[in-house]
């Protein structure tokens, strides 16, 4: 199941469309739409708005193992290159106040950048008041995201949270509208659910969907990056997802395979577990 959160309905608007959503009229404390396989709540803007708003959506949509939460929405960013309209996926989240961070786990290759953002407690009034002035490098502002993490990993596994962001603006002094908005991220909402499907989908695989030989090969090339059990798990999962987008196990192993190929540790094995990551979305950090 997908579980959408958004801070405003023109927000949600894309998705609602695209999956045909119906708003839910028994809901009191939050706007909450929901639909064959999806639900959204829309939360307000803020921290503790988002935590409960999240809460309220879990609570009523219990999550199972192909369950995925999506935080959709815009952002603001200080960077004045990145156009509005860019799309992230979000692999690190600075709480301002607590200067705790959090990283979410990117399990599966995406079509989109990924980058790291910083939740204020204020609205971003410039490109140059903001997460810069705390020493922060994250390029990309908002008012959610860390809490929407913290609310969400009490319910949900670290790879069944995704938080995809659109950059909006580079400051409250420019004008934005609603209606601006959803026009704004109607082509992103259409990539992250196309781009979404195949993740649900491998989510509910059965536990072994490889051929004794597939397995064989994934087994033989995990020993060969010293995956620890995690990793190896992610490795399997990653190779289940590209299997659905067309890719065959083989791609993935025949490097791990060679005969010429060394990997001294877990730790270089897991930056060749990255590496295959990013290959297969083509995407870079930001």
């Amino acid at each position: 199941m997908l579980l959408f959160a958004t801070a405003l309905y023109c927000e949600a608007a894309p998705i609602i469309e695209h999956l045909h959503l119906k708003k839910d009229i028994s809901s009191r404390a939050f706007d909450l739409f929901a639909g064959e396989g999806a639900a959204l709540v829309i939360t307000g803007t803020g921290c503790a708005d988002a935590a409960a708003g999240a809460s309220y959506l879990l609570a009523n949509h219990p999550p199972e193992e192909n369950t995925l939460f999506i935080n959709f929405g815009t952002c603001g960013c200080q960077d004045l290159q990145i156009p509005p309209g860019s799309t992230f996926l979000l692999n690190r989240i600075r709480d301002e106040a607590t200067g705790r961070v959090y990283y979410p786990d990117l399990l599966f290759a995406a079509p989109f950048h990924t980058a790291g953002i910083t939740t204020l407690s204020r609205v971003m009034t410039s490109a140059r008041n903001s997460a810069a002035d705390h020493g922060c490098s994250n390029r990309l502002v908002d008012q959610e995201s860390s809490a929407l993490y913290q609310a969400t990993r009490h319910y949900l596994k670290q790879h069944q949270i995704l938080f995809c962001k659109v950059v909006s603006d580079h400051g409250a002094a420019e004008r934005i509208t609603p209606d601006s908005i959803a026009e704004l991220l109607k082509e992103p909402a259409r990539q992250l659910l196309s781009w979404l499907a195949p993740i649900e989908a491998a989510l509910i695989q059965p536990s072994d969907p490889f051929t004794p030989e597939e397995r064989t090969a994934l087994c033989t090339a995990s020993e060969a990056l010293h995956l620890t059990e995690a990793m190896k798990a992610e490795f399997l999962r990653l190779a289940a997802y590209a299997a659905l987008t067309g890719k065959h196990v083989s791609e993935l192993t025949a490097p791990f395979l060679a005969a010429d190929f060394t990997c001294k540790n877990k730790k270089e094995g897991k930056q060749y577990l990255d590496a295959l990551k990013f290959a297969l979305s083509g995407a870079d950090n930001l």
